[in-house]
């Protein structure tokens, strides 16, 4: 009886709830699920119904619907309230504003193994900076993605729906060491996330973002104000069932000195994994950063100097122009002491910053020169060792055994360069010494193609300790040496012109190559040097594969090149393809031109003059081509890119379309001319880093009517190549 009356009380709700005629609910729009969806099946239908009053009468759990999307009265509450409300919405009488129907958020809803990520709540385990920065920013970029605000608790017990949960792996059950993690999709409907000691919480976050639809191109925005994250538009992004990753990068110290991945945005450095932005940018929240503590590379004129001039540099020219006699016991004493002193300085700084979180290393570094010392006391060391890295390695093994007593677990970082890059025959790098080799060969060839290198002979503008043209071949000979010395390796990869702004480096393919060489030599850690003024030649696109192989250098070359395809497309638009034409195109050509190294030659030994002569059209089509597509962010983007393809097309046409032209070239070679210079104002384009001049060129035009070949804007008489004086020296 009691089961006939209750039927016949159902039917009757049913009947009301059709003839009534109660207006759509006027509460906020609350984005990032459908409101009555109580299943997540992405309808809202009798069965959404059912499940709601099966909880309602206390036969189902909370966790086994969507709470969020059954509080169809925005109420906080699931009652039977609510049952109603979305019977009515079932029978077509009202209707639930849930969606993103507005276009606010590029994604309507992002679930996980199908389930709304609304029905989340995040958990750290430890109640630390580095895991609560790390959920909050998890929270913050969902939040963006799709209007959803989860929130994040330390009271694991009182979460009564999914759980997205940061855990250290404490146990080093899985070795995740400082920077590693697993992202883990349980039966359950949980998700696990084991983060490694450090910077594992945030390198979790960003790789699951990544797995949400984001994207994290550079660090940072560029001067034109570009951000550089992206979120795919989706109507649903899921987080597939089974779902169990590990990552822990190869290389335990990767950083990047180039445009767009500098230290000025630490967010964006962070989800991109490069970790060596030093102590001075290091932060608490973000684990810390591998590195050395004050300044990274050549130091010895640094560490010479009386610490009170430390910041106005008033003595440093007197000891960065030379090399400091090594084997004096005064310079020993000079540098020791400000070591130990920055080491205090730095504890006081942070107030208590810890070693291994705050910083790793301390520098004790040659300075950029050849100018040894020839004293009676280093020329005997440097016979004995067949190197001047001689009295170097055997003054830093000295330090590291002085320092490690002060401070027990520092490592002393310095770096093998000029004739350093010689192994010593007798003296071994101790083991917290770590040894940064100066990579020095040729740019324009591989590591891995040492032979197409050979071929070529090398660079014949630059001389190997040998006394030969500067190839690969020699040059990982001697990295490999090295790599026998010391497990301690690290190497300084030039990835793009130092002194050209404008000129940039057709190595993009390269990249792969190198990083893969690397890794199996066994090495630590890199740093890679480039180009700090964006973004004119793939400098951003170059920065953002180098720190994917850093983290990963034996990904498949399929996997490469299907990361930059996703880059060009983000950055480009639908015409992506177009500028990945460019991209080949010009690679192959300067393979032509033999031998370069990337932070020495000049404009035309890196781009070849003759492919841009007679291609030039085409080329600058390929641009035209991909703004068809593009929207006007991506064409202002395209725009940018083209300043470079300009500069060189117009230098190498000059004389054939503009000096010996009819008036058909004459007329289009000034049109392109007085664009490029309209670009360069409004862009505020660096072409050098060494002319104080405007746009860092001695002789750019003042007006756009003025007409000199582009390359002669950098200085009246340059020609772009190196050339041989008279005495036979390269000019």
């Amino acid at each position: 009886m009691k089961k006939i009356i209750s039927y016949l009380l159902i039917c009757c709700m049913l009947f009301a709830a059709v003839a009534s005629t109660v207006p759509t609910a006027s509460a906020e729009v609350t984005h990032g699920y459908l409101l009555g969806d109580a299943n997540d099946d992405g309808d809202v239908t009798l069965k959404d119904v059912l499940l709601v009053r099966r909880f309602v009468a206390g036969v189902i759990s909370e966790k086994e619907l969507d709470y969020i999307a059954s509080d169809t009265n925005y109420d906080s509450e699931v009652t039977l309230a609510d049952v109603l409300t979305m019977r009515k919405a079932v029978a077509g009488v009202i209707s639930l504003d849930g969606n993103n129907t507005d276009g606010l958020y590029r994604v309507s809803t992002v679930t996980v193994g199908k389930r709304n990520i609304a029905r989340y709540t995040v958990v750290i385990t430890t109640d630390d900076e580095r895991m609560r920065y790390a959920a909050n920013e998890f929270t913050k970029y969902i939040n963006k993605e799709c209007g959803v605000a989860l929130n994040v608790t330390l009271n694991e017990e009182e979460v009564k729906g999914y759980k997205i949960r940061y855990a250290y792996d404490a146990e080093n059950a899985y070795e995740l060491g400082k920077e590693g993690y697993r992202v883990v999709l349980s039966e359950s409907g949980d998700v696990d996330i084991y983060c490694g000691s450090l910077r594992g919480p945030l390198y979790a976050t960003y790789f699951l973002l990544e797995q949400l639809g984001w994207r994290f191109l550079a660090a940072g925005e560029n001067w034109n104000g570009d951000s550089f994250e992206y979120v795919y538009k989706a109507e649903t992004v899921d987080l597939p069932e089974k779902f169990d990753v590990t990552e822990v990068p190869y290389f335990s110290y990767r950083a990047i000195g180039m445009g767009g991945c500098t230290s000025e945005n630490f967010a964006m450095l962070r989800a991109n994994a490069v970790d060596g932005s030093g102590s001075n940018a290091a932060k608490h929240a973000t684990g810390g950063g591998e590195g050395a503590l004050y300044i990274h590379g050549h130091s010895f004129g640094y560490l010479m100097m009386d610490p009170s001039d430390r910041y106005h540099n008033t003595t440093l020219s007197q000891y960065i122009n030379t090399q400091p006699c090594l084997t004096s016991e005064e310079t020993f004493e000079r540098m020791y002491n400000y070591c130990t002193d920055l080491i205090e300085e730095r504890k006081v700084w942070g107030e208590g910053q810890k070693l291994g979180l705050d910083y790793t290393q301390i520098s004790c570094s040659a300075n950029d020169n050849t100018d040894f010392c020839d004293c009676s006391s280093c020329k005997k060391v440097y016979e004995v060792e067949g190197s001047v890295g001689g009295t170097i390695f055997r003054f830093v093994n000295r330090m590291s055994e002085a320092l490690d007593a002060y401070c027990p677990g520092i490592e002393v970082f310095t770096i093998a360069h000029w004739e350093a890059r010689q192994p010593t025959k007798f003296t071994r790098p101790n083991d917290n010494v770590v040894v940064c080799f100066r990579l020095g060969g040729c740019n324009n060839h591989s590591f891995l193609d040492t032979e197409s290198c050979d071929a070529f002979g090398g660079n014949p503008r630059l001389q190997s300790e040998t006394g030969n043209n500067l190839n690969n071949s020699e040059d990982t000979a001697l990295y490999e040496a090295w790599a026998e010395l010391t497990s301690n390796l690290y190497a300084w990869y030039c990835s793009d012109n130092l002194s050209y702004y404008i000129t940039s480096s057709p190595n993009l393919f390269n990249i792969y190559e190198d990083f893969k060489y690397m890794a199996q030599v066994g090495t630590r850690g890199i740093y890679c040097e480039g180009c700090d003024k964006p973004f004119y030649a793939f400098e951003f696109l170059r920065g953002y594969m180098i720190s994917k192989m850093m983290w990963n250098p034996f990904m498949s070359e399929e996997e490469y090149n299907s990361l930059m395809n996703e880059c060009l497309s983000i950055w480009y638009g639908d015409g992506w393809e177009y500028i990945r034409e460019y991209i080949e195109l010009e690679d192959a050509a300067s393979d032509e031109l033999g031998c370069f190294r990337n932070n020495f030659d000049r404009p035309w030994n890196l781009y070849n003059e003759k492919f841009f002569r007679e291609n030039y059209d085409y080329l600058r089509g390929l641009f035209e081509k991909a703004a068809e597509g593009a929207d006007d962010a991506q064409k202002r983007r395209l725009e940018i890119t083209l300043i470079h393809v300009d500069f060189f097309g117009l230098s190498a046409t000059y004389e054939s379309d503009y000096e010996n032209g009819d008036g058909i070239s004459r007329a289009k070679y000034l049109e392109r001319y007085h664009a490029l210079w309209d670009s360069f104002e409004k862009y505020e384009v660096v072409m050098t880093n060494w002319s104080g001049g405007k746009h860092g060129g001695e002789n750019f035009p003042d007006s756009r009517d003025t007409v000199y070949k582009p390359m002669t804007w950098l200085m009246s008489d340059f020609s772009g190549y190196w050339e041989k004086s008279g005495n036979g020296s390269w000019v």
